[in-house]
Protein backbone atom coordinates (compact mmCIF):
# COMPACT_ATOMS: atom_id res chain seq x y z
CA UNK A 1 0.00 0.00 0.00
CA UNK A 2 1.17 3.50 -0.60
CA UNK A 3 1.95 5.87 2.08
CA UNK A 4 0.29 8.27 0.09
CA UNK A 5 -3.45 8.30 -0.99
CA UNK A 6 -3.60 10.72 -4.00
CA UNK A 7 -7.16 11.57 -4.42
CA UNK A 8 -7.73 12.11 -8.67
CA UNK A 9 -9.43 14.83 -9.85
CA UNK A 10 -11.31 12.72 -12.18
CA UNK A 11 -12.86 10.91 -9.73
CA UNK A 12 -15.05 13.87 -8.52
CA UNK A 13 -15.79 17.37 -10.20
CA UNK A 14 -18.10 19.59 -8.62
CA UNK A 15 -19.94 21.85 -11.26
CA UNK A 16 -21.89 23.91 -8.41
CA UNK A 17 -20.57 27.15 -6.63
CA UNK A 18 -17.10 26.26 -5.09
CA UNK A 19 -17.64 28.15 -1.66
CA UNK A 20 -17.78 26.59 1.37
CA UNK A 21 -21.49 27.21 1.87
CA UNK A 22 -22.70 25.96 -1.76
CA UNK A 23 -20.37 22.60 -1.22
CA UNK A 24 -21.78 21.69 2.03
CA UNK A 25 -25.50 22.34 0.85
CA UNK A 26 -24.92 19.79 -2.17
CA UNK A 27 -25.28 17.17 0.41
CA UNK A 28 -28.03 18.48 3.08
CA UNK A 29 -30.52 15.93 2.32
CA UNK A 30 -27.73 13.27 2.61
CA UNK A 31 -27.03 14.45 5.67
CA UNK A 32 -30.57 15.13 7.20
CA UNK A 33 -31.45 11.69 6.15
CA UNK A 34 -28.79 9.89 8.71
CA UNK A 35 -31.31 10.68 11.40
CA UNK A 36 -28.60 11.48 13.86
CA UNK A 37 -29.78 12.76 17.10
CA UNK A 38 -26.74 11.91 19.09
CA UNK A 39 -24.78 14.98 19.08
CA UNK A 40 -22.47 17.71 20.50
CA UNK A 41 -24.56 21.22 19.89
CA UNK A 42 -23.74 23.73 22.56
CA UNK A 43 -25.38 27.16 21.46
CA UNK A 44 -23.83 28.97 24.39
CA UNK A 45 -20.37 28.14 23.07
CA UNK A 46 -21.56 28.00 19.77
CA UNK A 47 -19.84 24.78 18.71
CA UNK A 48 -21.55 21.99 17.24
CA UNK A 49 -20.83 18.63 16.40
CA UNK A 50 -22.43 15.13 15.30
CA UNK A 51 -19.84 13.32 18.31
CA UNK A 52 -21.58 11.43 21.17
CA UNK A 53 -20.19 8.33 23.16
CA UNK A 54 -23.59 6.44 21.97
CA UNK A 55 -22.47 6.79 18.46
CA UNK A 56 -19.53 4.29 19.68
CA UNK A 57 -18.35 2.15 16.71
CA UNK A 58 -21.07 3.87 14.22
CA UNK A 59 -20.38 5.33 11.01
CA UNK A 60 -19.70 9.10 11.20
CA UNK A 61 -19.78 11.76 7.48
CA UNK A 62 -15.84 13.64 6.95
CA UNK A 63 -15.84 16.19 3.94
CA UNK A 64 -12.90 16.78 2.65
CA UNK A 65 -12.62 20.20 -0.09
CA UNK A 66 -10.21 22.08 -2.03
CA UNK A 67 -11.88 24.82 -4.02
CA UNK A 68 -8.26 26.49 -4.64
CA UNK A 69 -5.59 26.55 -7.53
CA UNK A 70 -3.25 24.39 -4.89
CA UNK A 71 -2.51 20.82 -3.91
CA UNK A 72 -3.02 20.59 -0.20
CA UNK A 73 -1.12 17.53 1.80
CA UNK A 74 -2.67 16.74 5.09
CA UNK A 75 -1.90 14.53 7.82
CA UNK A 76 -4.65 13.91 10.60
CA UNK A 77 -3.45 12.96 14.32
CA UNK A 78 -6.24 10.92 15.62
CA UNK A 79 -6.84 10.16 19.01
CA UNK A 80 -10.03 8.58 21.62
CA UNK A 81 -13.19 10.58 21.27
CA UNK A 82 -14.61 10.46 23.91
CA UNK A 83 -14.30 10.54 28.00
CA UNK A 84 -15.57 6.83 29.02
CA UNK A 85 -16.27 8.51 32.77
CA UNK A 86 -13.19 6.70 34.41
CA UNK A 87 -9.80 8.59 34.74
CA UNK A 88 -6.79 9.26 32.40
CA UNK A 89 -4.84 6.68 33.22
CA UNK A 90 -7.53 3.65 33.63
CA UNK A 91 -6.46 1.42 31.28
CA UNK A 92 -9.78 0.20 30.50
CA UNK A 93 -11.34 2.08 27.69
CA UNK A 94 -15.11 1.15 26.53
CA UNK A 95 -14.19 -2.77 27.51
CA UNK A 96 -10.80 -2.42 25.90
CA UNK A 97 -7.68 -3.03 28.01
CA UNK A 98 -5.31 -0.62 26.48
CA UNK A 99 -2.28 -2.11 28.82
CA UNK A 100 -2.19 -5.75 27.50
CA UNK A 101 0.45 -4.45 24.89
CA UNK A 102 -1.50 -3.97 22.14
CA UNK A 103 -1.98 -0.40 22.23
CA UNK A 104 1.36 1.30 22.94
CA UNK A 105 0.68 4.57 21.19
CA UNK A 106 -2.81 5.44 22.87
CA UNK A 107 -1.96 4.75 26.03
CA UNK A 108 1.39 6.11 26.18
CA UNK A 109 2.72 7.09 29.39
CA UNK A 110 0.04 4.87 30.62
CA UNK A 111 -2.30 7.93 29.62
CA UNK A 112 -5.81 7.48 27.21
CA UNK A 113 -6.74 10.72 26.57
CA UNK A 114 -4.19 13.13 24.73
CA UNK A 115 -2.39 10.63 22.75
CA UNK A 116 -3.25 10.44 18.86
CA UNK A 117 -1.39 8.87 16.14
CA UNK A 118 -0.09 10.23 12.82
CA UNK A 119 -1.67 9.18 9.48
CA UNK A 120 0.50 8.96 6.37
CA UNK A 121 -0.17 11.73 3.63
CA UNK A 122 -3.45 12.48 1.96
CA UNK A 123 -3.50 14.77 -0.96
CA UNK A 124 -6.34 17.10 -1.64
CA UNK A 125 -5.76 17.75 -5.78
CA UNK A 126 -6.10 20.80 -7.39
CA UNK A 127 -9.01 21.14 -9.47
CA UNK A 128 -10.61 24.04 -11.43
CA UNK A 129 -14.07 23.52 -10.61
CA UNK A 130 -13.32 22.15 -7.33
CA UNK A 131 -12.57 18.97 -5.30
CA UNK A 132 -15.27 17.63 -2.84
CA UNK A 133 -15.88 14.11 -1.29
CA UNK A 134 -17.53 12.36 1.83
CA UNK A 135 -16.46 9.49 3.37
CA UNK A 136 -19.07 7.67 5.47
CA UNK A 137 -17.03 4.31 6.27
CA UNK A 138 -15.93 4.11 10.07
CA UNK A 139 -16.32 6.45 13.23
CA UNK A 140 -12.81 7.32 11.41
CA UNK A 141 -12.11 6.21 8.55
CA UNK A 142 -8.74 3.64 8.32
CA UNK A 143 -7.65 1.81 5.46
CA UNK A 144 -7.64 -1.22 5.01
CA UNK A 145 -10.62 -1.49 7.65
CA UNK A 146 -12.50 0.92 5.93
CA UNK A 147 -13.22 -0.10 2.19
CA UNK A 148 -11.27 2.57 -0.18
CA UNK A 149 -13.68 3.39 -2.61
CA UNK A 150 -14.01 6.54 -4.97
CA UNK A 151 -15.58 8.76 -4.83
CA UNK A 152 -18.11 8.17 -2.18
CA UNK A 153 -15.58 7.35 0.11
CA UNK A 154 -11.79 8.08 1.54
CA UNK A 155 -9.73 6.32 3.49
CA UNK A 156 -6.26 7.48 5.67
CA UNK A 157 -3.99 5.13 5.63
CA UNK A 158 -1.36 4.77 9.26
CA UNK A 159 1.89 2.33 7.56
CA UNK A 160 4.49 4.75 8.74
CA UNK A 161 3.10 5.81 12.85
CA UNK A 162 3.72 1.75 13.80
CA UNK A 163 0.18 1.78 14.85
CA UNK A 164 -1.05 -1.74 16.00
CA UNK A 165 -4.05 -3.44 14.50
CA UNK A 166 -5.56 -3.17 17.64
CA UNK A 167 -5.33 0.34 17.70
CA UNK A 168 -6.46 1.00 14.42
CA UNK A 169 -9.29 -0.58 15.15
CA UNK A 170 -10.07 1.15 18.32
CA UNK A 171 -9.21 3.95 16.06
CA UNK A 172 -12.69 2.71 13.34
CA UNK A 173 -14.75 2.58 16.07
CA UNK A 174 -13.73 5.70 18.34
CA UNK A 175 -11.20 7.88 16.81
CA UNK A 176 -11.68 11.74 16.16
CA UNK A 177 -9.10 13.98 14.43
CA UNK A 178 -7.59 16.58 17.07
CA UNK A 179 -5.44 18.39 14.93
CA UNK A 180 -4.38 18.70 11.01
CA UNK A 181 -0.91 19.32 9.19
CA UNK A 182 -0.60 20.58 6.34
CA UNK A 183 1.04 21.93 2.98
CA UNK A 184 0.06 23.79 0.46
CA UNK A 185 1.53 23.69 -2.83
CA UNK A 186 1.63 25.52 -6.38
CA UNK A 187 1.06 24.15 -9.55
CA UNK A 188 4.59 23.74 -9.87
CA UNK A 189 4.93 21.93 -6.60
CA UNK A 190 6.70 25.01 -4.62
CA UNK A 191 5.29 25.40 -1.14
CA UNK A 192 3.05 28.15 -0.35
CA UNK A 193 2.62 27.52 3.51
CA UNK A 194 2.54 25.07 6.25
CA UNK A 195 1.69 24.37 9.27
CA UNK A 196 -0.96 23.08 12.15
CA UNK A 197 -4.91 23.48 12.20
CA UNK A 198 -7.17 22.29 14.77
CA UNK A 199 -10.07 20.24 15.18
CA UNK A 200 -12.53 23.55 14.86
CA UNK A 201 -13.20 23.89 18.66
CA UNK A 202 -14.30 27.60 19.14
CA UNK A 203 -10.85 29.81 20.77
CA UNK A 204 -11.18 30.97 24.24
CA UNK A 205 -13.04 27.61 25.73
CA UNK A 206 -11.38 26.16 29.24
CA UNK A 207 -10.12 26.50 32.36
CA UNK A 208 -7.63 29.15 31.12
CA UNK A 209 -10.71 31.48 30.12
CA UNK A 210 -14.53 30.45 30.27
CA UNK A 211 -15.68 27.18 31.05
CA UNK A 212 -19.12 26.66 30.82
CA UNK A 213 -20.95 24.14 33.20
CA UNK A 214 -21.62 21.54 31.06
CA UNK A 215 -17.84 20.80 29.93
CA UNK A 216 -15.34 19.60 32.73
CA UNK A 217 -11.48 19.84 32.43
CA UNK A 218 -10.35 16.63 31.23
CA UNK A 219 -6.21 16.22 30.45
CA UNK A 220 -3.79 17.88 27.96
CA UNK A 221 -2.44 16.94 24.89
CA UNK A 222 0.10 15.14 24.04
CA UNK A 223 1.03 16.98 21.05
CA UNK A 224 0.99 20.39 22.44
CA UNK A 225 0.39 20.78 25.93
CA UNK A 226 -3.53 21.90 25.25
CA UNK A 227 -6.13 21.63 27.87
CA UNK A 228 -8.41 19.00 27.27
CA UNK A 229 -12.04 18.97 27.95
CA UNK A 230 -15.02 17.24 27.77
CA UNK A 231 -18.67 18.14 27.16
CA UNK A 232 -20.87 16.40 30.42
CA UNK A 233 -23.70 15.10 27.99
CA UNK A 234 -22.11 13.47 24.80
CA UNK A 235 -18.81 13.11 26.64
CA UNK A 236 -17.17 14.08 23.42
CA UNK A 237 -13.25 15.43 23.97
CA UNK A 238 -12.14 18.74 22.43
CA UNK A 239 -8.84 20.18 22.30
CA UNK A 240 -8.86 23.91 23.57
CA UNK A 241 -7.60 26.71 21.43
CA UNK A 242 -5.82 29.18 24.12
CA UNK A 243 -5.04 32.02 21.17
CA UNK A 244 -1.54 31.23 21.62
CA UNK A 245 -0.85 30.05 18.66
CA UNK A 246 -2.57 28.10 16.12
CA UNK A 247 -6.21 27.69 15.34
CA UNK A 248 -9.07 26.14 13.35
CA UNK A 249 -8.60 28.71 10.31
CA UNK A 250 -5.61 29.35 8.55
CA UNK A 251 -5.65 32.57 6.17
CA UNK A 252 -2.74 33.49 3.76
CA UNK A 253 -2.36 35.39 1.00
CA UNK A 254 -0.66 34.05 -2.70
CA UNK A 255 -0.66 36.01 -6.17
CA UNK A 256 -3.00 39.16 -5.29
CA UNK A 257 -5.67 36.74 -4.05
CA UNK A 258 -6.89 35.84 -0.43
CA UNK A 259 -7.30 31.62 0.76
CA UNK A 260 -8.16 30.19 3.57
CA UNK A 261 -7.88 26.64 4.85
CA UNK A 262 -10.32 25.61 7.85
CA UNK A 263 -11.57 22.55 9.66
CA UNK A 264 -14.78 22.62 11.16
CA UNK A 265 -18.07 21.00 12.28
CA UNK A 266 -21.91 20.58 12.23
CA UNK A 267 -24.54 18.03 13.84
CA UNK A 268 -23.90 16.05 10.93
CA UNK A 269 -20.54 16.70 9.98
CA UNK A 270 -16.88 16.58 10.56
CA UNK A 271 -15.00 18.66 7.74
CA UNK A 272 -11.91 20.01 6.63
CA UNK A 273 -11.42 22.48 3.33
CA UNK A 274 -9.17 24.74 1.58
CA UNK A 275 -11.36 27.21 0.07
CA UNK A 276 -10.63 31.08 -1.88
CA UNK A 277 -11.58 34.05 0.57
Amino acid sequence: MKKTIVLLTSLLLLSCSTSETSLLNDNNTQLNSKGNSAKTVDPQVGYESPYDISRFGTDMIYKFENVTPFQIKIKAYVGLAYYDSSNPTSPDYMGVDLSNGYYPLLYSSSLKYGNTIVSDELILPISSNGFGVDSTIGHFPISPISPNVFPQNIAFSFITSGATDKELDLLYKAGKIYYMSYEVLDASNNLITNGFINSGFKPGIGSFGILPSNWAHLSYDANFGRELISENNTNEIVVTDDLTSFGSVVDFAYGGSNYQLKMYSYPDVVAFGAYTN
